[in-house]
């Protein structure tokens, strides 16, 4: 508990890092890697606002 309430109370988000997406262009490599469409065509293919 301690050490969680130090991470949670400091401003630093070390603790978070693993768990934010990063770059686009990372997140495109990290999709292509495991076999899924790139973000632009994710992007691309859905459908429109209505």
């Amino acid at each position: 508990m301690a050490v969680m309430s130090l991470i949670e109370g400091s401003d630093d988000q070390r603790g978070q890092v693993g768990r934010q997406t990063g770059h686009v262009w990372a997140q495109d490599h990290r999709r292509m890697l495991s076999g899924r469409q790139s973000v632009l065509h994710q992007r691309a293919s859905r459908s429109p606002w209505r």
